[in-house]
């Protein structure tokens, strides 16, 4: 009984010694501050931990997504539409807004004026660069990894967070209970126009400003994510 006893104790002290080396799994935060700071993720791939590969064009000039492997994409936020002609292919897939929208051939208030989520550096304010840096520091990486999630930026303000991926991203939609995420709008490229028959599921949970799909096409456009 003594050595049963016994050997239950140096088990159980054994499990406790494996939970805590895997409580204290952690990544490097100035490498994944690097890689989401290039407009990439940083996720799993072949079993391990590191900054997803970009696309091959990343960077190159465009004037539409067409041109791009991801998405073509401008870094002012606040030029007005029409006086940007031409952007950069992303570094990876963005959030619907730009995925589905941007158009800079032919922008739209609507599509173009609010993708300060792309931006990619901290030149904007060094208050700016502090609240990445806090909101990383932060962020619960080993869950987000573990849950199948990419720590990218996020939002309207491209802020640190978690992004998960929706196996029913561009399914054809009426309302957010036939998706998985959102139901959002979509614009026509050549037209410019708002599509009033359907809409089609989100891609992520990532999303900076859409216009929301319930029936019918919302008449304002919705932001996410805000500053701390």
């Amino acid at each position: 009984m003594r050595a049963s006893v016994t050997t239950s104790l140096y088990v159980c002290g054994f499990l406790l010694v494996l939970l805590a080396g895997c409580a204290a799994v952690s990544y490097p935060l100035a490498d994944v501050y690097s890689c989401i700071n290039q407009g990439k993720g940083y996720g799993m791939a072949d079993g391990q931990a590191q900054c997803l590969s970009s696309y091959p064009d990343s960077g190159k000039t465009c004037t539409d997504e067409a041109q791009c492997a991801g998405s073509c994409i401008r870094h002012d936020a606040f030029a007005e539409p029409d006086a940007l002609s031409s952007g950069q292919c992303s570094a990876r897939r963005f959030r619907d807004s730009c995925h589905q929208f941007i158009t800079l051939g032919n922008a739209s208030p609507v599509i173009c004026d609010t993708e300060l989520g792309n931006l990619t550096t901290d030149d904007w304010s060094p208050e700016y660069a502090q609240q990445r840096h806090t909101m990383l520091d932060e962020l619960d990486i080993a869950g987000c990894l573990a849950g199948g999630g990419v720590v990218t930026l996020m939002g309207y303000y491209a802020l640190p967070g978690c992004e998960h991926v929706y196996a029913d991203g561009g399914k054809t939609c009426q309302q957010d209970d036939d998706c998985t995420g959102e139901c959002l709008a979509q614009v026509e490229p050549e037209s410019g126009q708002v599509n009033a028959s359907h809409g089609v599921c989100a891609a992520s949970d990532n999303l900076a400003c859409v216009i929301l799909f319930d029936g019918a096409p919302a008449s304002e456009t919705v932001c996410f994510g805000d500053l701390l």
